[in-house]
């Protein structure tokens, strides 16, 4: 859990991604994201260890451990007042997306907003557009999805690639009665198209939201340091998300402050999982 060292007036749930497989609290898409919208935000950023997609677990673990940890941030985690959001990246903001829905579909305390970056929510995965395509044919093996791989993910998530119930993959659920949605999604990504889509199926059932490019990036560029030019644009929240996500500070403010903000109060604590997946029991916080 990370916070700003003055009074907290709102509060951020985050996971990371990895492709349902992969990935910890000590990843800079994990700790570093958390402790820059933390401090940039005023917030209490929550970043969540949720259990992975591996030894035979599968879907719907990981929703359920996201669902724990929001009850716990909704309950006795909750700072007084203030807006409430949830967010993740790449997988992440899938499990994200799919705990919105099932918050909303079993009527309990919502996120005033969600925050998802480079979003994989789709299966199948739209094509690329054909500029696009051109323009990524010559980056490396390493920085691309390919079907294969992605077929993978899904079966591994999953279980399966046929039959995948709407909250898994949740652009194929409902998403009326969503709150505001901020998008950030990267210029070079295989999966881009999944975030282009949920975007319009987002816009089409009422749901206010922002959408942000991020010029030349690739998929998981949250997970190198503000000293990247668009993570730094990103992590300031500028046109990338706006109020919606994390309101501003103060109608004085700069402008620049909208998502997160600084380093993490001194001894910084993170959420973690839950030893059963009944959602809401056994949270605590870790060193």
């Amino acid at each position: 859990m990370y916070a700003p060292r003055d009074e907290v007036r709102r509060a951020l749930l985050w996971l990371h991604g990895g492709g349902f497989m992969a990935g910890d609290l000590d990843m800079l898409e994990a700790h570093v994201v958390s402790a820059e919208l933390a401090a940039r935000a005023e917030a209490l950023v929550v970043s969540v260890d949720y259990r992975l997609a591996v030894g035979g677990t599968r879907y719907p673990v990981p929703v359920d451990d996201a669902h724990a940890a929001w009850r716990w941030l909704a309950g006795t985690g909750r700072p007084p007042s203030g807006p409430v959001g949830l967010g993740g990246a790449s997988a992440g903001a899938a499990l994200a997306l799919s705990t919105a829905i099932r918050l909303r579909d079993q009527d309990e305390p919502r996120p005033d907003a969600l925050l998802l970056a480079y979003p994989f929510v789709h299966f199948p995965t739209p094509a690329l557009d054909d500029r696009t395509a051109a323009g990524m044919r010559d980056l490396p093996a390493l920085l691309r999805f390919t079907t294969e791989s992605i077929e993978h993910m899904v079966r591994n998530y999953v279980g399966r690639l046929t039959d995948l119930p709407a909250a898994a993959l949740p652009g194929a659920a409902n998403l009326d009665g969503l709150p505001a949605t901020g998008i950030v999604l990267a210029e070079y990504d295989d999966l881009r198209p999944s975030g282009d889509l949920l975007a319009r199926q987002l816009e089409e059932s009422g749901v206010p939201g922002r959408r942000y490019l991020a010029a030349g990036m690739t998929h998981g560029h949250l997970n190198r340091t503000p000293s990247l030019k668009e993570v730094d644009r990103v992590e300031r929240g500028g046109d990338a998300v706006g109020h919606r996500v994390v309101p501003r500070a103060s109608a004085g403010d700069s402008g620049q402050r909208p998502l997160a903000a600084m380093a993490p109060a001194s001894g910084g604590l993170r959420a973690t999982g839950p030893a059963s997946s009944d959602p809401g029991e056994g949270w605590s916080l870790k060193e």
